[in-house]
């Protein structure tokens, strides 16, 4: 497939015969990334100029780990499960931590965020995590979702001390296709050099389809139109 973007730019995809992303390749090369997988169709590795990702699984087929490389950077996050294959607190981060099975096979924490679900099991709201002994500065954040009675995600807030930074909300077409989107964001006022306040106008944009394959993307400021290969 081809995207065009703003500026004469250019995003070439190319797929495994599996229909696996392989490649990408931008006019910025800085930005190209290759995808490998094994016999069994994991993604196994990201590459691109300026980082690479490998990913590492079990036995079971579970990821254990993501190892990231860069110019200044070498870092192992690991990751433990529960026997139903639930991702756990690593005991090497939280040792302190006492969970080793999920209710109802919902995660509730990570080594990143706390997480809350509703009768359906849907997420509700998940917030930064912070570690025993640091000094708490009321500076988590919260992410809020909200859902109609098709369990589409209609809805989404952020907080931060105590003050939304964000709202999005979403729209579809009867089909269930998501056609439209607008975010507020937090932005300097102009009457003062410490203030912000969520945007009076909302950033829009718009999604094109053809049957179930998107085609365009549409902002303010751009238009991006996606060519599939026949197939």
């Amino acid at each position: 497939g081809s995207d065009s973007l703003p500026d004469s730019y250019e995003l070439t995809t190319t797929y495994t015969p599996g229909g696996q992303l392989q490649q990408q390749h931008l006019t910025l090369p800085q930005l190209d990334r290759e995808y490998g997988y094994d016999e069994g169709g994991r993604l196994v590795r990201i590459s691109g100029p300026q980082q690479t990702r490998e990913y590492r699984y079990s036995e079971a087929g579970r990821l254990t780990g993501v190892h990231t490389t860069a110019a200044n950077l070498d870092i192992t996050l690991p990751y433990a499960t529960d026997p139903a294959g639930n991702r756990l607190p690593d005991p090497e981060f939280y040792p302190q931590s006492s969970s080793t099975v999920w209710p109802d096979n919902r995660i509730t924490e990570d080594m990143q965020y706390r997480y809350r679900y509703d009768r359906y099991g849907r997420l509700t709201e998940k917030t930064d995590r912070i570690p025993e002994g640091v000094i708490r500065m009321h500076d988590e954040r919260t992410h809020r979702y909200d859902y109609d009675n098709q369990h589409r995600l209609v809805r989404y807030v952020r907080t931060q001390y105590g003050e939304t930074q964000a709202e999005g909300r979403y729209i579809y077409d009867p089909t269930g296709r998501r056609v439209g989107k607008r975010v507020w964001k937090r932005e300097p006022v102009h009457w003062s050099e410490t203030r912000t306040e969520l945007s009076a106008r909302p950033y829009e944009t718009w999604y094109g389809w053809e049957g179930d394959r998107l085609t365009t993307v549409q902002t303010q400021q751009r238009r991006v139109q996606t060519v599939y290969a026949p197939g």
